[in-house]
Parts: structure tokens; sequence; C-alpha cells
């Protein structure tokens, strides 16, 4: 999931501020002005405005007929992003005509130079903007590397290095090619660097943070490289000291869940990562979700992590708050899913290791919570499949399980089974949840009435003859709830499959 999120933040949203100035800035009026860029070189004018009016054509013949000029390659170079930040019309020129390579060279050449450099990685950046294609003309002209290049030579200077990271960021997405080609021309290596030399500037972490994390998904090797312990540890500490930015915070929780996901070891290390104060990792996800509670994009990656770091460890700390505080979000943002879908997640798998807390979540409002989310988002499959585990959990012990049904679980399970024809997941674990609904004969009546005894037995007929772990176990579930009802069905279903479970293991044909 982090994967996808890593790939799906907008292009273009660089700081609103800096936007805004070079929009103004691009306010062209007039007719291009032949002739007039060579002029204002050679003066090495600072009129932006009418740099601007000479126009793609004019800066690029300016800059190739003086390259060994700074003030001339500083100057085009600053036109050129007017004009590219202005239309995709004008970033499709610079492309057509040449532009990637004179910049490019002109990076190369005046590599010592701070505005060269500046303005040639916030071009690229915004070239990149103009689609795939386009990233694949940058790459081939080497521009990732006159981008790495130029962070390398200025790590000290923060536009370069943020501008750099936007060229990263944009130019490592949805290709594992290209994150491939970055990792190996030292993007990982420059990354760091930027992170560790410029960790009080919010806006040039946020950036690194997001192109750290667009390398890392998809890229193994990547991956490993950024998630040691140091940068674990690093990235952790940026998240806990921030109280500034939530762009920071959310793009930090975001980069932990990508490092961490699916790995046992390092969701250990992070877990057992002691930051100078004394803080670990759980209490700065518990201080986030209190701190940032009314932020939707900070409470879904903190939620995720949370479920990230207890899917894969038995390490977690057990601390009544983090159900309080997961219960919370989930409250505080009813209508975005994934704030649902994880904090589902994250009470599943604090009541599969810790069974107090599964009094906690039925007691405290998890429960109605998870309940309340089938409700609210009754076509969204992922959120199901989430909630109906919670249900799954819940359903265990008897007292839990009245107030299940008090609540309504049966109907909220055939609804999920009615919305989401297609979901193995939620089929097994509707199955399962229904099965132990009817050990009670309490709950048996509504488990008819409200057609679910039906929907098992269509349920059983669908699966009768399918392979598949989820298949079997569809048919195990189905067949013992329906024991109650139809023995003779019930039990036919159950000879099946242990006959054919008996033919598969017998050595004779």
């Amino acid at each position: 999931r982090c994967m996808a999120a890593a790939e799906e933040h907008d292009v273009g949203q660089e700081p609103a501020l800096r936007r805004e100035v070079v929009r103004q800035e691009s306010e062209l009026t007039g007719p291009r002005e032949e002739g007039l860029f060579q002029r204002l070189a050679a003066r090495e004018s600072d009129d932006l405005t009418a740099i601007v009016r000479c126009g793609t054509t004019a800066i690029l013949e300016g800059m190739r007929t003086h390259p060994d000029s700074v003030g001339v390659q500083a100057l085009g170079c600053e036109g050129l992003v007017v004009l590219a930040s202005d239309s995709a019309d004008n970033r499709r020129s610079i492309i057509d005509k040449g532009g990637v390579g004179v910049v490019v060279h002109s990076m190369e050449k005046h590599i010592s130079n701070t505005a060269v450099c500046q303005y040639g990685c916030w071009l690229m950046y915004f070239l990149c903007c103009s689609g795939l294609p386009a990233r694949a003309v940058l790459m081939e002209q080497s521009a990732h590397t006159a981008v790495l290049a130029a962070m390398k030579k200025h790590p000290y200077a923060p536009e370069v290095q943020e501008y750099g990271c936007w060229a990263l960021d944009i130019l490592g997405r949805n290709d594992v090619g290209r994150k491939a080609a970055l990792a190996q021309a030292g993007a990982v290596e420059v990354l760091l660097s930027a992170l560790n030399k410029h960790a009080t500037r919010e806006y040039v972490v946020e950036w690194v943070l997001k192109a750290m994390y667009v390398l890392a998904s998809g890229n193994a090797d990547t991956k490993t490289k950024l998630s040691t312990e140091g940068v674990l540890r690093t990235i952790l500490a940026v998240v806990h000291a921030q109280n500034k930015s939530t762009a920071v915070v959310e793009h930090g929780l975001i980069g932990l869940c990508v490092l961490c996901s699916g790995d046992q070891q390092k969701c250990d290390a992070l877990l057992q990562t002691r930051l100078q104060d004394g803080t670990q990792c759980f209490d700065v996800i518990l201080e986030t979700l209190q701190r940032y509670s009314a932020d939707a994009n900070v409470q879904e990656h903190a939620l995720y992590l949370l479920y990230i770091l207890a899917y894969n460890t038995r390490n977690i700390p057990r601390r009544g708050d983090a159900l309080q505080l997961v219960v919370e979000g989930m409250q505080a943002h009813p209508a975005v899913d994934d704030v649902q879908q994880y904090g589902c997640l994250c009470l599943h798998v604090l009541m599969s290791q810790d069974d107090t807390c599964r009094e906690g979540v039925v007691r405290d409002g998890g429960l109605a919570a998870c309940l309340q989310a089938m409700t609210d988002h009754p076509h969204n499959t992922e959120l199901h499949e989430a909630a109906l585990l919670t249900l799954l959990s819940v359903s265990v012990r008897p007292h839990h399980r009245s107030v299940l049904h008090g609540m309504g679980g049966v109907e909220h399970v055939v609804d999920s089974l009615n919305n989401h024809p297609h979901s193995l997941s939620i089929q097994e674990h509707a199955c399962w949840i229904l099965e132990n609904m009817s050990i009670d004969a309490a709950h048996r009546r509504t488990i008819l009435d409200k057609g679910a005894a039906d929907l098992l037995r269509v349920l059983l007929a669908q699966h009768r003859n399918k392979q598949g772990k989820e298949s079997e176990n569809i048919r195990r579930h189905a067949s013992l709830a329906l024991r109650h009802y139809d023995p003779t069905a019930a039990h036919a279903a159950e000879m099946q499959d242990s006959c054919a479970g008996l033919l598969d293991r017998c050595a004779l044909s």
C-alpha cells in the first residue's frame, strides 16, 4: 500500500509561495524580441521578465553561443525555469529544441556555480513533469547525473538540495529501471547527505524523504541501503522533533512504512530504537497520533506504521493508550476510508497479541467504530476485508459475540458478502464469523432470518470443486456453521473434503 502511495503524491506541488513568485514573474506581455537575450546577457541583466520575453529559442541559442559565460548560463537557466513553470507547451518546446542537453552541458561546465546548479536542478524537475516520455529523454541525456553532481558539489546549498530532490523524486516514479539507474549513480548517498546536513530545514527534509521512499519502493537494493539502523533512527528523530510541518511528519511516516514493510528484522530494530532523549519508536507513533489528531494524512500513515510493526513483530509494548488513540483517530475521520481501514487492521493485530485488548475494543468503542466504518464505506473492499478481521477477533469469546450480535454484527457480515461477491478474503472470514456466531443458540435465528444461512449454502456450492486454501476454508467454515440448519448437507461437505484429502495423500491412483 505504501509503495502505491509513494508513487501517487502530486507532481508540481512545490511550495506555494515559490510557485506564486514564479507565476508573477512569468506574466508575459508583448511579442518575443529577437536578439534581446544576447543584449541582456551581455550586460548580465537581472530583468527576469525581459529575459523570459526573449523566448525559448533565443535563450537556448544564447546559451549555445556563449558556453563559457557563467552569467549567460545562469540567466538562461533561470529564464527557462520561468518558462517551464508557465505551461506544458513551454516544457515540451524546451525538450524538443534540445534544451535538456544544453542545460546538462551548462551544469557540467559550471558545476562550481551555485546559481547554474540551482536553476538547472529546478528546470529538470519541471521538465520531468511533462510525463514518462520526457523523463526517458532526461535519463538518456544524463540529466540525473548532472543533478546528482550538483548536489554533491553544493552539499550545504539548501536550494540546490531541495530542487535536486524534486527532480530525483519525479525521475524515480513508476519505473524500476530508472530507480536502479539513480541508485547506481549515487542517489542514495546524496539523499542521506542532504538529510543529515539539512535536518532542520523542513522544505529540504520533506523532499529528501519523498525522494527516498520513491526510490526504495520496488527496488530491493535501494531499500536495503536506506533501511539501516542509522537511517531509521534519523527519520524517526525528524518525525519526533517536528512541530511545524505536517508534511515532513507525513512523509517521514511513509518512509518508515516503506523501509520496514515485510521485514521483521527492520521492524524489531525500529521498535528498539532509542533517540537521544530516551524516546522510543512506539512512543513517537502514539505521540504523533495524539499531536496530529486533526490531520487525516498523518493519522493514516501513523496507523499504518503501527499495523506494520504489530503485524511483523511480537515486541509491541502493551499500552492501553494505543487502543484509545486508534479508536479516536477512526472517530475523528469517519469519511477517510484509509484511516478506517488501517484503524481496523490495528485493532485486529492488537487483539491478536493481547487478549485484554479484546475487552478494550468491545468496551471502549473499537467495535462500534469498526461497524460504523463498514456502514459508511459499504463498497470499499479492502476496508471490509480489514473490518471482518476485527469482527473475527471479537467473535472468539461468548460474551463478545453477544455484544457483536446486539450491535447488528450478523447484518454487517451479510451486507459485506452481498456487496463484495468476488473477494475470497471476505467470504472466508465471513463464513468463519458466522460459524463462531452459530455456536450460541440465541444467535442462530438471526443468522437464519437475515439470510446468512442461505448465503452460506450458496458459498458452499460455489466452492465445492474449487482448489486453493481460501476455498477449502470457505467450505469448512460454511459447513460447520450450517450444521445447525442442514446437518446432512454439512456432513456431506465435510466428508467430501475428508475424502479429497485422503486421495491426495494416497500413493496409488
